[in-house]
């Protein structure tokens, strides 16, 4: 998205040339510029919200229904940094009988995770590789595979404990922490990917996106410490682009694979490089 160049001025704020440059902005009460936010039930009646909490002035003088604290909340479920036993019910456990079975009967830590990779997750490793294609491919991947979904939830829990470490955890007594919380799913998604592989183009492209997530995960549990993860990230590696050549081989288009795998070997690379 490009920003707006501020040295451009405003078509309203030039000078008045004697020709029509434009409309004129629709002002509000009191001259002032009329804006998107505000309860909706003074959007509905055209009226201008003060947003006055728990209920604007104009639905207590009148005694309708506000709706700011509602719409509030709902906005603050989005915030990635809210600690999870404080977060409201997360927007999966809503649409109920509508998601796929690995998606239902999450516990309130899986639904907050799943949150948290959707909101944050996702659109980093789009960041990471320079595509905004990985966003909806990790997002649809783990709506449509339990393995990539398990894979999701350790990553995000990961990745929220290393900007939180002390947010309080919650997990219904299931697992005690988010370190424990990673092993859980990650060791799921392994055995669920096990179980779900077939000699299929499908199928490989299936491991190869599981790999670049395993690679993630274990690079996120103290890379450098240790030599077994080293070794893992390294099998997982040399795995994906051992099936991306094969795919390859056969002319299917995984461009985006691949160039995912070497931006990671390439990070590897460097950072071996700085660690000798």
């Amino acid at each position: 998205m490009t920003l707006p160049d501020s040295s451009v001025t405003p078509f309203w704020n030039k000078p008045n040339t004697g020709r029509m440059v434009g409309p004129k902005p629709r002002m509000g009460a009191r001259g002032a510029m009329k804006v998107k936010t505000g309860c909706q039930t003074c959007k509905i009646r055209h009226k201008k919200c003060d947003e006055a909490r728990p209920s604007c002035s104009q639905c207590s003088s009148t005694g309708r229904r506000c709706d700011l604290n509602q719409s509030y909340a709902a906005h603050q479920a989005k915030s990635s940094d809210m600690p999870l036993a404080g977060r409201p019910g997360m927007s999966l456990q809503l649409l109920g009988s509508g998601l796929p079975p690995h998606l239902r009967n999450f516990t309130h830590a899986e639904a907050s995770h799943f949150d948290y990779f959707r909101l944050v997750s996702a659109r980093d490793f789009a960041l990471c590789f320079e595509s905004a294609l990985w966003e909806s491919l990790l997002l649809r991947s783990a709506h449509l595979e339990p393995s990539i979904c398990h894979a999701a939830l350790a990553i995000a829990a990961l990745s929220r404990h290393q900007y939180s470490p002390k947010q309080v955890w919650d997990d219904t007594g299931r697992t005690s922490s988010a370190i424990e919380f990673c092993i859980l799913h990650y060791n799921v998604a392994i055995q669920v990917l096990n179980k779900r592989l077939r000699p299929s183009i499908r199928s490989s492209e299936l491991a190869v996106l599981a790999s670049i997530l395993f690679i993630h995960i274990e690079a996120f549990q103290e890379f450098q410490n240790s030599e077994g993860t080293s070794n893992l990230i390294s099998a997982h590696l040399n795995g994906g682009l051992a099936i991306v050549h094969n795919l390859k081989s056969m002319s299917q288009n995984i461009d985006h694979l691949e160039t995912a795998l070497d931006h990671i070997r390439n990070q590897i690379e460097q950072f071996e490089q700085f660690s000798a």
